[in-house]
């Protein structure tokens, strides 16, 4: 007898069908499970004998052949348990093979028949939901991570025994009411003053609190110099707490890289909150943009639509860095292997900070630098300029008065404030590229900037005599501009003024 179950196989963040067929026959008991099932897979034979034994539902003496199809590509994961188990009752004719057929079915078994969730579920659901599928049964562990999704029929079920009964009609199980989540359930959780601290904790820095809200307002580049102990790693660590909320898209496109890369937990399924990653000096680089032999993302997919952190940049290994200028050019991640291509979307705010040279007391007014030229040198020479040239601003800070950092006496910003100014530049934005295939203005093309950055005059003047100064590169030039257009927005102009030009420029003083 023969029964065929629908299933996904994830690869990378995307997921296809595939169809468990199940054949019975009579000859030497066994269980032979075919097409390329890596070895979690083929240890779901042991897994599944006992969960159907040990749940009552028995397990037919015959010889049990499972092809996974397509059998030309390769298959891993430990969700094909229960797709696999429903099939083998199927084809045994305890149930009705037909009626099973309407359904993919998705869950890890443990030996006592209950059905464990499965990292991936999001991304796997979707894959299956571009093919046409509206009805999926799946581990009721994954729950709260599938509400994301409003257009089908989903089923939760924590035990094999419940499947059973669905299918034998003594107790069906009850559709989910999945719902585009309102806009109060999708807001993110404010990070506590305990997680991240509050802007207003930072004394005597605010132009760097302004080129924050510039950086985070336009998705922009941003690069802290500074001296030791000067606040750098402390501003960047509350960029959190102004960071604005995810639309639903945005929530979806987050919690499924999180989601495939095994990153949710029991407690958090949906990543509310924009991300914030922040990896050691040591990462590698397969940790960095995702690899491994079936790869998985990296930091700069895990940071997708949020921020990336490098504190102490320039001890990054130089090649570990220089593979971040593709991703921040196209916004994805490609990973060749011999079996094919993986795909992983990286759209992120590059946030970095360094010291001067390597005492840390290079220009220090208070301080005496006591590194020769060769080590400056040396110190400088791990970022290349082709980096350099994609941070689009570049600020160096110095020690706040002795009475503002001890007292916190006068202006001083706080983090709601910031967060307000940033989302006024976001609608700004929002409203002017409706229509386009950007959201920021650091994403703006040669092409767009004729269009939506008309510039004064007096502004085309200014930037002409710094460029001709300075020698700078065009990509430096279109990153000013770009700035620019982010300051005439915090200001409520159409149009780039001389002033708006001339604080961009001020914005490159590293």
């Amino acid at each position: 007898m023969y029964a065929a179950i629908t299933t996904a196989a994830l690869w990378g963040i995307q997921a296809w069908p595939v169809t468990v067929e199940t054949d019975l026959t009579a000859g030497l008991p066994g269980l032979s499970l075919v097409g390329l099932a890596e070895q979690v897979v083929r240890e779901s034979g042991q897994r599944v004998r006992s969960a159907l034994l040990n749940s009552g539902c028995g397990f037919p003496a015959k010889k049990i052949v499972v092809n996974l199809s397509p059998a030309n590509r390769k298959k891993e994961g430990s969700h094909f348990d229960l797709p696999i188990a429903m099939g083998i009752l199927g084809a045994s004719g305890r149930l009705n093979a037909a009626d099973m057929g309407q359904y993919a079915m998705i869950g890890e078994l443990s030996l006592n028949g209950q059905i464990r969730g499965v990292a991936g579920m999001l991304p796997l659901l979707l894959g299956l939901r571009a093919q046409g599928w509206k009805k999926v049964i799946f581990p009721g562990e994954n729950k709260a991570e599938v509400g994301l999704i409003s257009d089908m029929q989903l089923y939760a079920a924590d035990h094999i025994c419940q499947v059973v009964a669905h299918f034998e009609g003594i107790r069906p199980l009850r559709a989910l009411k999945g719902s585009e989540p309102a806009a109060a359930s999708l807001r993110p959780r404010v990070p506590v003053l305990s997680d991240c601290g509050d802007f207003s904790q930072v004394f005597g820095q605010e132009v760097a609190k302004r080129c924050i809200v510039l950086a985070c307002g336009g998705m922009h580049g941003l690069l802290l110099c500074g001296s030791p102990g000067i606040g750098k790693t402390m501003l960047a660590s509350r960029i959190p707490t102004v960071l604005p909320e995810l639309s639903y898209e945005e929530l979806l496109e987050v919690t499924q890289i999180y989601s495939a890369a095994g990153r949710l937990s029991q407690r958090e399924q949906q990543c509310r909150n924009p991300p914030f990653r922040s990896p050691h000096y040591g990462i590698t680089a397969a940790a960095l943009l995702g690899g491994g032999q079936r790869p998985r993302p990296g930091e700069v997919s895990l940071a997708h639509r949020g921020v990336l952190f490098l504190d102490e940049l320039p001890l990054f290994d130089a090649r570990v860095l220089e593979l971040l200028r593709t991703p921040l050019e196209e916004g994805e991640v490609r990973l060749a292997r011999s079996e094919g291509s993986y795909c992983f979307p990286s759209r992120f705010m590059l946030a970095a900070a360094m010291n001067p040279c390597r005492c840390g007391y290079y220009n220090d007014s208070k301080r005496q630098c006591r590194c020769t030229r060769q080590q400056l040198e040396s110190y400088r020479k791990r970022l290349s300029g082709p980096l350099m040239d994609r941070m689009d601003i570049q600020i160096s800070m110095s020690a706040p008065a002795e009475r503002e950092d001890v007292s916190g006496a006068g202006l001083c910003t706080t983090s709601l404030q910031m967060k307000r100014q940033i989302e006024a530049i976001q609608r700004r934005q929002a409203k002017r590229y409706r229509g386009e295939s950007i959201s920021y203005n650091s994403q703006l093309t040669p092409a767009l900037l004729q269009t939506y950055c008309p510039m004064t005059a007096s502004a085309k003047l200014l930037l002409f005599q710094y460029m001709d100064r300075f020698c700078i590169s065009v990509r430096a030039q279109h990153k000013i501009i770009k700035v620019a257009r982010t300051i005439a927005d915090s200001n409520g102009c159409d149009t780039i003024e001389e002033e708006h030009v001339a604080e961009a420029l001020q914005y490159r003083q590293c």
